[in-house]
């Protein structure tokens, strides 16, 4: 049996946004415009029950809201198993002109890991990127070379934690 995957803050594809795909996932967003959208709710109140999904996938979504640490109270409540959530790396996008300044938060590791631990209760941080830049037509050569200086130099684009809550036995 396939695992229920609750891709929260689905958002609109385009170069800069993956997308997750699968029979077996719900996309929400607060956005009714949203890709293959589901169901239109925010993310401080999910119309879950309590410990009810198993898997729930947040991209690239912390850093634009008011109250993160109320959406991840949400998240673990609905929380059966894991979340997987993506931020900007920090420490990676000072180093660009274009910077973050449209975030209203920003992590690196030592920071996103010591917040999420204020909700779960174990977390894991990996470093990944946010873009594949070979695989990627939409770049040119120029941008395809500078993109492959910077993470050999700087670092990964964004972070993935994989958290959960403590397991009651």
């Amino acid at each position: 049996m396939r695992q229920l995957i609750l891709d929260v803050g689905s958002g609109t594809p385009g170069k800069w946004h993956r997308f997750i795909q699968g029979e077996n996932i719900i996309h929400v967003d607060i956005d009714k415009t949203a890709f293959h959208l589901e169901v239109v709710c925010s993310i401080y109140y999910l119309p879950f029950k309590d410990n009810s999904i198993p898997i729930v996938h947040v991209s690239h979504l912390l850093e634009h809201l008011e109250n993160p640490f109320r959406a991840l109270k949400e998240l673990k409540r609905i929380l059966k198993g894991f979340v997987i959530i993506k931020v900007p790396n920090a420490s990676f996008w000072k180093v660009r002109s274009s910077g973050i300044g449209y975030h209203i938060f920003s992590w690196n590791e030592w920071t996103l890991k010591t917040f999420l631990n204020r909700v779960f209760e174990f977390v894991e941080i990996k470093y990944t990127t946010r873009w594949s830049i070979f695989g990627n037509s939409k770049f040119s050569k120029l941008e395809k070379i500078k993109r492959l200086f910077e993470r050999a130099f700087f670092g990964q684009s964004e972070l993935t934690a994989v958290c959960r809550a403590k397991i009651d036995h």
